[in-house]
């Protein structure tokens, strides 16, 4: 961006095309000094590892077995049976694939017969032919004694060396480290899984009805304990935590139902709602005590649904008939007393099982399952009570959990004693430090000094600089809302604040008949009564909704004024609580996107942020919004936040655009167009900086990012091979095969995006590795397909692949082919982004010359750091040498986690850890430079610290100067009179990605997926393309 770089717009600039280099995080170069020395605990326990040095692996195909549960029935029988040809050893198994033992079998081939007597399967509904009832019936004399054949292959697969985990204490990485580690925490989910817990990642929840919360709606919170093996600076910690999840509240069918739609009568349930809700849950059948999955509903109520049913006549085979459900529970001496309800089917799509839903007499016939994971969206009021309900005090919280670590008995598993595992019971004692706030400056240049985090602006506070507004209006589209009186409140506050505001030109409420219509016809409509009575565009429109959470208005509004208008609007919702805090606290987010500032850093003021003042610094702020759980058609979107007006760090402009559903990373950051003009992210708001800073070119970049912190081990099936082959696939070849993502409410191990993880035996190791599978009576499973050879370069057989499911499809065969699994873990590759970002970041050019830039991110995983170093961080290059020559600026990247589960805790005192408490010793990285940080205050519940990790830092900040920026940036969120947890650009990105998205929540928008509106993803796939924001609000404050 030289002076002329105006003119240059639009034209191509020669973007340097050097090998690019491979960054890495960075070591820590030091320790943070400044701060009050505070003494802590941290919901970590010490852990000593010695002995043995190695763990063998063995792998297995979870797509055999049908029924959750059912793996692990088969593997305690492999051991309570074979035990002498396995020499004994116990195993840990992730109940899906792997099998990890302590020193290595007695040879590395084996195949086992076992025999199960089932009395209850969910997948048995299937096995019970058509007509559930009828051929439930004939075979039901035979379930109590029903055997089920499994042939479990196991082959030799890897080792994993335990002494890896002490040379990463020492700071020397390997993945043998991460991956030992790993095996270790799922020795801990199968001491779990034995007590009959649900089983989610690196947590597990009991069905203790103590630990359940109704959230209405047939709805549980479920209290469990999440648990993890950690290395630290300070040795190997077990990581114990309070976890909660929501599950499907246990209890008869009927009750769920009416709960679930809040009805009183069964005869208003709207049954194709109830369908979808019912299909892939599970139901305990009371009158046969068997287990089933739900596939949807019957076509008729009980009274007319019909099935063949064989009755004797005399001869061998019988005579089949049709008879209703209703007819054959009443020969069984059941009177159903509702049969105008449908039946659940619980079979297969053609081999239909009912089962009636409703309770006779005093008895439900189906119970829901316990601790079924419930995975859909919760309504606003459910979320608020899950969040209530799941507030601990710091000293309840440190009860509980140092209670499970006593509680577990981790001294006693076989498998933790051979490796030599020790776990201490008491919480580890960490040093902190709190850093003092930073002062902040309001009306009249006057100096205002946080308390514990908080301020406040009474009276005699005005913000730091006021707008006045003259041209606005009210709108309503609430019943009950007395708008004269909000007007009049509004001003009178606003005078106290330093705000003039006129009175509005006019007061417009909806009409009552456009109540009825569709959100968008009412948008419109309101609109169209605004300028019939306002002489011209306002600059500022105040809303009033009707609902404070999900207003199906609020889309269809924000996207009328921010994209079609250009009128800055802010929506409040009518409350009894209307007070002056109440309307301060509107204030300050009107004034913020006016183009007001409510208050500002001293050092801000003064010019005096160290480093940040001398040099022209961009400030940039990543996140991605996700649509909700469920909705994989929904595109995500992506938002950018960048400083403006150095050497102000306190404003921000917005750039969004839309991705890939559940994409991660922003492939939007660089995006050169046909006609040799770069549509990015990035280059609007280099623009906007080079515009608002006396035409100022960036000279350093800052970058903070999300990490979301997950491990999964996934193994994939390849066919029975020659010995050339299979000893191919024994050294662990890599292989192209993808990814394979766990069932909702199952034990899910991981992300999409799995990378092959090589683990040929090591010289002097012992760990061995194995390859199993299994086959349920006989039927033989297809391999994954040609690329579904599992690491070896030879081609499997060339079957298809087969999705796993529960009791979707039986396999036949007559070909006794032993299946072969291997080990996979998660890798530096994100859901459906990598094939074309990796070659983005190959073709990019990095040069390390020249002066600095900041950037923030969120939602990024540890396996995906190097993704932001590589990637994000060279496409934000290339969008800077496309429109400059110049030097390349320095950058720093930090990313803030904030779904961790490290604790901290005042050791002598009952509250939260005061904000500005920082933490860089004892519990964090050997290696890699990070800290955690807690900023903002914890009234209620136990705060959880930020764990920031520097990544990278050309611009050559000390720790102590890192952490006292974060500490600042968590002070000048413009919302709010606290300190936030999370440096605000962050947040702002969070808000204009959040707000944005509300665009898409309406028909109007949606139609345009099929439409010339769509943009090709980095996929392939055509996503929604964003309506930009008008050029009148785009450089606003518009988010707050």
């Amino acid at each position: 961006m030289s002076d002329n770089m105006a003119a240059k717009i639009g034209e191509i600039v020669q973007v340097h095309n050097d090998n690019p280099v491979k960054r890495v995080p960075i070591a820590r170069p030091s320790f943070g000094r400044e701060g009050k020395q505070i003494k802590l605990l941290s919901n970590h326990f010490t852990v000593k590892l010695s002995g043995i040095d190695a763990v063998s692996i063995k792998s297995e195909d979870d797509k055999v077995i049908d029924g959750k549960g059912i793996g692990r029935k088969v593997m305690d029988k492999v051991l309570q049976t074979y035990s002498s040809e396995l020499a004994g050893k116990e195993f840990a198994y992730d109940g899906e694939k792997c099998l990890f033992t302590v020193g290595p079998l007695p040879q590395n081939n084996f195949e086992f017969t076992v025999i199960l007597e089932e009395t209850s399967s969910r997948a048995a509904g299937g096995s019970l032919g058509h007509g559930s009832p009828n051929q439930g019936d004939k075979k039901r004399s035979k379930c109590t004694h029903l055997a089920k054949k499994f042939v479990v292959g196991i082959s030799y697969a890897a080792k994993i060396p335990l002494k890896s985990v002490a040379l990463a204490l020492r700071g020397s990485e390997s993945d043998h480290a991460q991956d030992a580690l790993r095996v270790l925490d799922i020795v801990l989910r199968q001491q779990q899984a034995k007590r009959g817990c649900l089983l989610v990642r690196q947590s597990f929840f009991s069905d203790d009805f103590r630990n359940l919360v109704d959230l209405t709606g047939g709805v549980s919170g479920c209290r469990g304990l999440h648990s993890s093996f950690r290395t630290t600076i300070g040795g190997l910690s077990l990581n114990m935590d309070v976890s909660t999840t929501m599950i499907v509240t246990p209890g008869p069918v009927f009750d769920f139902l009416l709960t679930n739609q809040n009805v009183r009568d069964i005869r208003d349930i709207d049954w194709p709602r109830a369908k979808k809700m019912l299909k892939n849950l599970r139901v305990k059948a009371i009158h046969n005590n068997m287990e089933f999955k739900i596939i949807g509903l019957s076509d008729e109520p009980c009274s007319r649904q019909t099935f063949p049913m064989k009755v004797r006549n005399g001869s061998s085979e019988g005579e089949t008939v049709e008879i209703t459900v209703q007819e054959y529970f009443k020969s069984k001496q059941v009177d159903l007393t509702m049969p105008y309800l449908p039946c659940l089917d619980v079979g297969k799509p053609k081999r239909p099982n009912y089962v009636p839903i409703e309770v006779a007499g005093t008895n439900p016939l189906c119970h829901m399952v316990s601790l079924q994971r419930y995975t859909k969206a919760l309504s606003s009021q459910q979320r608020a009570t899950l969040v209530e309900k799941s507030r601990q005090k710091p000293q309840e919280r440190m009860r509980v959990v140092t209670d499970a670590v006593k509680n577990n008995r981790y001294d006693d598993d076989p498998i933790l004693s051979s490796c030599g595992i020790k776990i201490e019971k008491q919480l580890t004692r960490v040093d902190g430090r709190v850093l003092s706030a930073p002062t902040l400056v309001v009306g009249n240049s006057e100096d205002c000094v946080p308390n514990r985090g908080r301020w406040n602006y009474n009276n005699k506070v005005r913000l730091f600089e006021p707008v006045k507004i003259e041209r606005w209006a009210i709108v309503n589209f609430s019943a009950r809302c007395d708008m004269s009186r909000i007007s009049r409140d509004l001003i009178n506050c606003g005078r106290t604040k330093g705000i003039i505001i006129e009175r509005p030109f006019t007061l417009v409420d909806e009409d009552s008949q456009s109540r009825r219509c569709t959100p968008v016809v009412r948008v419109e409509s309101m609109f169209e009564k605004v300028k019939a009575n306002l002489p011209g565009p306002p600059e500022f429109l105040l809303c009033v909704l009707p609902e404070r959470k999900n207003c199906d208005l609020y889309g269809p509004w924000k996207k009328k004024n921010l994209h079609e208008m250009g009128i800055i609007t802010q929506c409040i919702v009518p409350s009894v609580k209307m007070n002056d805090q109440y309307y301060t606290n509107v204030l300050l987010k009107i004034n913020a996107k006016l183009g007001g500032m409510n208050s500002k850093l001293s050092l801000e003021h003064r010019h005096m942020i160290p480093i940040v003042n001398q040099t022209p610094t961009l400030i940039l702020g990543m996140d991605v919004s996700h649509g909700s759980p469920g909705r994989a058609d929904v595109p995500s979107i992506a938002a950018v936040v960048g400083s403006r007006c150095w050497p102000l760090i306190s404003r921000y402009r917005a750039s969004v655009r839309t991705q890939s559903p559940k994409v991660e990373m922003i492939d939007s950051l660089f995006k050169p167009l046909d006609d040799g003009k770069d549509d990015g992210i990035i280059r609007e708001l280099l623009l906007d900086f080079y515009k608002t800073s006396q035409q100022r070119k960036p000279k350093q970049i800052i970058i903070f990012s999300f990490a979301y912190v997950g491990y999964s081990w996934h193994a994939f099936q390849i066919a029975k091979r020659p010995p050339e082959k299979a000893a191919c696939a024994a050294a662990g070849g890599e292989s192209g095969v993808g990814s394979k993502e766990s069932g909702a409410g199952g034990e899910e191990l991981g992300d999409s995006g799995e990378k092959l993880l090589r683990l040929p035996p090591q010289p002097g190791s012992l760990l061995h590795a194995f390859l199993l599978c299994k086959r349920w009576r006989g039927h033989g499973f297809l391999p994954g397909g040609e690329n579904g050879t599992g690491g070896c370069r030879h081609g499997a057989s060339g079957a298809g692949s087969e999705e796993s499911g529960a009791g979707e499809e039986e396999l036949g065969g007559s070909g006794e082919k032993l299946l072969c699994l291997y080990v996979w873990r998660s890798a530096e590759k994100l859901a459906g982004a990598m094939a074309d970002t990796e070659k983005a970041a190959g073709s990019c050019g990095v040069s390390g010359a020249g002066t600095p830039l900041p950037l923030l991110s969120d939602g990024v995983s540890e396996s995906q750091f190097s993704q932001v170093l590589n990637v994000e961080l060279n496409q934000i290059i290339k969008a800077y040498q496309y429109m400059d020559q110049g030097p390349i600026p320095k950058f720093t990247v930090i990313i803030a986690q904030k779904n961790h589960h490290t604790k901290l805790f005042q050791e002598n005192a009952p509250d939260n850890v005061p904000p500005g408490t920082v933490v860089d010793s004892g519990i964090v990285h050997p290696r890699q430079y990070d800290f955690y940080m807690c900023a903002h205050a914890g009234p209620i519940g136990t705060s959880r610290p930020t764990h920031y990790h520097v990544l990278l830092d050309e611009i050559g900040f000390l720790p102590d100067e890192v952490q006292k920026l974060v500490l600042a940036l968590s002070y000048v969120y413009q919302r709010s009179t606290t300190a936030i947890s999370v440096v605000a650009p962050i947040c702002y990105a969070h808000l204009a990605a959040a707000q944005m998205g509300q665009f898409m929540k309406f028909e109007e928008f949606a139609e345009t997926s099929s439409g010339s509106g769509g943009v090709p993803s980095s996929s392939g796939a055509v996503v929604p393309e964003l309506p930009r924001l008008h050029a009148d609000v785009c450089s606003s404050m518009f988010f707050c």
